[in-house]
């Protein structure tokens, strides 16, 4: 890709991947705690690729006891991208969907992405509903 504020070509496009959860994950930590089954893992043969990630994760409050940030945040071979999304519910039960988008540069050789997330204080649970959560990525050549 010559430029990259430009659209890219279907030429341009090496791979796509997705993923979906398989089981509702529940989160109730400051800690990261992987989306179960928004994971994907693939290998790139050329030398500079550029990754177009995009996620949507829902979630459902309980145990809610005052307000506390939700996060998602990426995780590219072990570490964690710059640009969590986030979202702060303020009620019990209450139910939203967290987007997310991130353009990553990679190097050729095995990769793995996945969603995690966590709470910005232990005073609730959330939950990451089954079938409700997605990764996707474009791979795109340079």
């Amino acid at each position: 890709m010559a430029n990259a504020g430009a659209y890219a070509r279907v030429t341009d496009l090496v791979s796509s991947q997705a993923a979906r959860s398989s089981a509702a994950t529940t989160i109730n930590t400051t800690s990261d705690v992987d989306i179960t089954g928004c994971t994907v893992t693939f290998t790139v043969s050329n030398s500079s690729i550029v990754a177009l990630v995009w996620s949507v994760a829902d979630f459902n409050i309980t145990a809610f006891t005052s307000q506390t940030a939700v996060s998602v945040t990426l995780y590219v071979d072990g570490a964690a991208q710059t640009g969590s999304s986030i979202w702060i519910p303020t009620a019990n039960s209450q139910r939203n969907t967290i987007p997310g988008f991130w353009q990553l540069s990679l190097a050729s050789g095995s990769h793995t992405v996945k969603l995690m997330s966590r709470l910005s204080a232990a005073n609730l649970t959330a939950s990451a509903t089954q079938n409700n959560c997605a990764i996707g990525l474009l791979l795109l050549t340079q």
